[in-house]
């Protein structure tokens, strides 16, 4: 199956409009204390972990089902759903590692759910 995938908050409907949500942070986590900060939590080798977006104010989807689904499983139970663009999407510049992947900023509606 193609099109855009969006990987995050478990529950939601087909039909639904997905929106930036609010950031989750746990207390004494190294990488949450430093997303506090707007800052990336680096590595002793340098290597960023999770690093910061970009643009807060859009969720993110990807033509990549397993980027997608890596997402998803940030949440200790999150899904991986199908969508499609709400709006304006702008073409994310933070991914530029993984060939043949594209992954858009933006708004987007749920056409399909894919639980766990």
């Amino acid at each position: 199956m193609s099109g855009l995938w969006h990987g995050g908050k478990p529950g939601l409907r087909v039909g639904d409009v997905v929106v930036p949500g609010e950031r989750h942070y746990v207390d004494g986590c190294a990488v949450c204390e430093a997303k506090r900060r707007g800052e990336t939590y680096r590595l002793e080798n340098g290597g960023a972990v999770d690093p910061v977006n970009a643009h807060e104010d859009r969720v993110y989807m990807t033509d990549d089902r397993a980027y997608g689904r890596f997402y998803a499983s940030k949440y200790p139970v999150g899904d991986l759903y199908r969508v499609e663009p709400v709006g304006e999407l702008m073409e994310s510049t933070e991914d530029r590692s993984r060939r043949g992947m594209r992954r858009r900023r933006g708004w987007c509606r749920l056409l399909s759910g894919l639980s766990g």
